[in-house]
């Protein structure tokens, strides 16, 4: 599909000025093949436009593709003057949605083009993919800065087009503003505040301690199982499924070890204590900007407040100069205001591609209704509270801490083996369940342990002690099994039996923050 354009550009000759036509034009690129063709282009409208972020970096993007490929179509506007490449819109349809390219992974988007040309550039994308029989029925783009040049430009945009369009508050972004004289005063407040400062000597006096940047392909690789298995964990204890168990995202995260720098764009940095890793950051580093994008800790560390250490250890990076500021990137979490010191805004641009009619109109109603909500905190925690109160209604009752050892002794059958696990076990195989994880569950099942009970894995159940079984010695795995036999006594009272089951839950419902729109 293409479309084309006429732009009026003037020229002066001794004393007149004449005003020539240029001819502007638009192709809608779906084919990753056409795609790469246009990388170099890509790479130079990114270099020489406004400061991009890592977002809009042609690696980036191949990397993306090569993860989501086959899961969305290509929808990406390409504007020529002549035969020159000047403007992108890039874009991509998922079922009957149109986004962003990038999303759901791009924490930022936005054109690529010189900014004397975005408003004609936006104009003429838009009007393309606009043009009747659109094979979406609904546009979302997600996470315009309030500095873009979409957020700019979009009020420049004939009437026709902007009954079309309708740009909405989405969510903030705070940062940490490094760009400013008083640099050294803000990075020394950071890093003198206690509760860092604690966590991080905690840490730092728990063993053998480094932090450190993963520099090369092959030890980022590596790590990246460890990264993965913790982020499954860690939200398995909040009673969700980790993204990580599907394959693209751990395929896009490799694929952008591979096609962007470790040593330089993409900042993936541990803590390891003993030599075994505690806590991740993911993040990426460009333009000055240092972008906090994803982390994980061993839940078995959570009380330790691991992340927090690391948080300290990524602030004493930031003394680098090179960085100007840091990105906590999109969403609300109160950590991050916590240290935050400006906040941007993030906008979405909805595009209704019939935008007549009594149902486009209360759509449209309802998402202004929305975003007003989103933007004051607090109307919008007293609607999440509300909206709390009435899921509560349906969810099944908390699990009954167990504070003292049952009366009857429970044996395992004969010839089984137990091997104990500790809460990391038990988080993977919740998240194994078709059900999602029971987070009260395994809020119970780490109460227990941290009191010193243990749990052993046997034919799908879960058995539970008041003492250890076999401990280890010094040297040895802290995995202990046990073969139970007859007519050998058990060596320990089991006082609670689990089936695995137990570890999942039916969901409540679907989030009405997010079915009503009122999340990032």
């Amino acid at each position: 599909m293409s479309a084309t354009q006429t732009l009026s550009s003037s020229s002066q000759t001794g004393f007149s000025v004449v005003s020539q036509p240029v001819r502007m034009s638009c192709e809608i690129v779906t084919t990753e093949a056409r795609l790469r063709q246009m990388a170099p282009d890509w790479q130079r409208l990114n270099d020489g436009g406004r400061r991009g972020t890592i977002f809009q970096q042609w690696e980036w993007v191949s990397a993306y593709c090569r993860a989501y490929g086959p899961q969305i179509t290509l929808r990406v506007a390409a504007v020529y003057i002549e035969h020159r490449l000047i403007g992108i819109l890039a874009l991509q349809q998922r079922g009957e949605s149109l986004e962003f390219l990038g999303t759901p992974e791009a924490d930022y988007g936005d054109i690529l083009c010189e900014e004397q040309y975005a408003q004609s550039v936006l104009s003429l994308a838009l009007e393309t993919i606009l043009t009747p029989p659109t094979p979406w029925k609904r546009g979302v783009l997600k996470e315009i800065t309030a500095d873009s040049l979409i957020a700019k430009h979009s009020p420049e945009l004939p009437p026709s087009l902007r009954r079309h369009l309708q740009l909405l508050y989405h969510c903030p972004s705070p940062v940490i503003d490094l760009d400013g004289p008083d640099r050294m005063e803000v990075l020394d407040a950071l890093m003198k505040q206690d509760h860092l400062k604690r966590y991080d000597r905690k840490m730092q006096r728990s063993g053998v301690f480094s932090c450190r940047h993963l520099d090369t392909k092959e030890e980022a690789h590596r790590h990246l199982l460890h990264f993965f298995d913790q982020h499954i964990c860690r939200n398995a204890m909040v009673g969700r499924k980790s993204r990580f168990q599907d394959a693209a995202p751990r395929a896009y995260f490799e694929a952008l070890v591979d096609h962007c720098d470790p040593a330089s764009t993409v900042r993936f940095s541990v803590i390891e204590v003993d030599g075994k890793p505690i806590t991740y950051h993911f993040g990426f580093q460009l333009n000055g900007m240092f972008t906090y994008y994803s982390s994980s800790f061993d839940v078995n560390q959570a009380d330790n407040s691991p992340g927090r250490a690391l948080l300290r250890n990524l602030f004493l990076y930031c003394e680098n100069p090179a960085i100007r500021e840091f990105d906590f990137s999109i969403g609300d979490e109160s950590y991050k205001f916590h240290y935050a010191n400006r906040i941007k805004d993030n906008l979405l641009l909805n595009i209704d591609p019939a935008p007549t009619g009594l149902q486009s109109r209360i759509r449209a109603a309802l998402r202004f209704t929305a975003a007003e909500i989103r933007r004051r905190p607090a109307i919008k925690k007293v609607v999440k509270q509300a909206l709390d109160k009435f899921t509560s209604l349906f969810a099944k009752p908390p699990v009954v801490p167990v504070e003292a050892k049952h009366d009857a002794v429970i044996a395992p059958p004969l010839g089984i083996e137990l091997i104990s696990a500790d809460l990391a076990d038990l988080c993977r195989i919740a998240s194994e369940l078709t059900l999602l994880p029971d987070a009260d569950r395994l809020l119970e099942a780490k109460r227990r342990l941290k009191r010193g009970d243990r749990a052993y894995l046997g034919e799908g159940n879960i058995y539970w002690a008041e003492k250890p079984l076999d401990l280890p010695k010094k040297g040895q795995s802290k995995k202990t099994s046990l073969v139970v036999e007859a007519p050998s006594p058990i060596p320990t009272e089991f006082y609670e039996r689990w089936p695995i089951e137990m570890l999942g839950c039916k969901p409540v419902s679907i989030s009405w923050m997010k079915r009503l729109h009122l999340t990032a």
